[in-house]
């Protein structure tokens, strides 16, 4: 584990970890509100009595006192984790509950943090990535609604997952689901947040984002088995969230000599 603590960071702890695949830990809590965020690999999380999956590009927030187990996935995880003081909970109310986060907004602010805990940049660069990664969490996320989901939801969004890298055809998945492709595409949106296009754009971010961070397949082979068309089609998108390109991203995943 890397860490990087002071004052600019206004008594938070920023640092890295790394866990292997299968690796489980005890339910326990913090004394403090821990911000977790998937850089690669995966998490399963228990807490609530309720079992949440946590992927790459996504962030879960616990505030102090919240009991929980995990269970990291089968290529293990990267994470870049905020151990944040009280005075911290009582200014960003967005950390005041359990909640898990997708994490569109937080990359370039992620990579900067990382990259001044490797000593790759100004150790004040991650008082930056501090305050650009709590405005991201903040941030208004596209609503859901609390509305009961209808039966076909479910079975499309696993379809979704299993099927990510191929096309998608919003006609499609609505013919299954049995209704109008209009009121597919609206209700999707409104039980998950974003679009079937912008869901399965994730999905494929998070398999290359894995892919790249914990392996060490060629970046062509990554492309294609994420779902992208190409290479530059995956740098492209990649680039957009994280601000830097796969080949740069895996680089800088790479542990440091003597870790």
């Amino acid at each position: 584990m890397r860490s990087l603590a002071g004052p600019d960071l206004g008594g938070a702890e920023i640092y890295e970890t790394r866990y292997p695949a299968g690796r489980t830990q005890p339910r326990h809590a913090h004394d403090y509100t821990k911000v977790s965020f998937v850089l690669a690999g995966s998490v399963v999380e228990r807490v609530h009595g309720a079992t949440r999956p946590v992927r790459a590009l996504e962030a879960i927030v616990k505030p102090a006192g919240t009991e929980h187990s995990d269970a990291f996935g089968a290529r293990g995880a990267w994470l870049l984790t905020l151990r944040l003081p009280p005075s911290h909970d009582a200014d960003h109310d967005a950390l005041d509950q359990y909640r898990l986060a997708s994490a569109s907004d937080f990359g370039r602010a992620a990579v900067t943090t990382i990259a001044a805990l490797r000593g790759l940049a100004p150790s004040a660069a991650a008082a930056t990535g501090l305050r650009r990664l709590l405005a991201a969490l903040r941030a208004p996320e596209p609503a859901a609604t609390t509305a009961s989901p209808p039966l076909w939801l479910a079975p499309t969004v696993d379809a979704i997952h299993a099927t990510y890298q191929q096309p998608i055809l919003v006609g499609d998945l609505a013919r299954r689901a049995g209704v109008h492709p209009v009121h597919f595409a609206r209700v999707f949106r409104r039980h998950v947040g974003c679009t079937v296009r912008d869901y399965r754009r994730r999905l494929r971010l998070q398999a290359a984002a894995t892919a790249m961070a914990l392996g060490d397949q060629p970046l062509a082979e990554v492309a294609v088995a994420s779902g992208f068309a190409d290479q530059p089609h995956m740098s492209r998108l990649f680039k957009q969230w994280a601000g830097l390109s796969p080949r740069r991203y895996r680089a800088l995943a790479d542990p440091p000599a003597g870790r």
